[in-house]
């Protein structure tokens, strides 16, 4: 409740605003541009977060697993000491740490890529909404306050996307 009261629902306002004074003041094109560019963004992020989700499962179970051999070992050392069994649960615990780095691994790697995905679908928008009011600057159609205000409303926007794309990351993990 506290994210979509203080985080969604502002941010959902914002880019409503945005977008209402960016068709007001210029024209529709910008307007499709930054819908284009939100669209993909959030496509793109279900669509990256969902595949994650099948290297997310396996560190989640190794993490536990890895701790739980290593616990069973220390406190029952006498025994393991007893069998001389110190070799084999070296190697057990070692199996299970290769397990976790692995998975680990891969889930860092994935969201490397959902990261990066997503700053390049953030930066082709803002490149094509400050392309598209250069061009205008050149014409003489808008002044130069006018592409520093296009910039600052993108940046503006992006700022509480990246967020809320790391919130459904978040509540997708747990």
């Amino acid at each position: 409740i506290s994210y979509s009261l203080f985080s969604i629902v502002p941010t959902l306002i914002e880019v409503v605003l945005v977008l209402t004074v960016l068709g007001a003041k210029f024209d529709m094109g910008y307007v499709w541009i930054t819908l284009a560019a939100l669209l993909g963004y959030i496509v793109f992020t279900v669509k990256i977060t969902e595949w994650r989700t099948q290297f997310r499962r396996p560190a989640n179970e190794f993490d536990p697993a890895a701790h739980t051999k290593a616990v069973g070992s220390l406190l029952n050392y006498e025994t393991v000491k007893y069998f001389n069994n110190e070799a084999f649960e070296a190697r057990r615990y070692d199996q299970s740490l290769e397990r976790l780095r692995r998975a680990r691994l891969k889930t860092q790697t994935t969201l490397s890529l959902l990261n990066a995905g997503q700053q390049c679908i953030i930066a082709l928008g803002l490149v094509a909404m400050l392309w598209r009011a250069t061009q205008g600057v050149v014409a003489g159609q808008l002044s130069l306050g006018d592409l520093v205000m296009v910039n600052a409303f993108m940046i503006q926007i992006y700022i509480p996307l990246n967020f809320l794309g790391v919130i459904y990351r978040e509540i997708k993990q747990s």
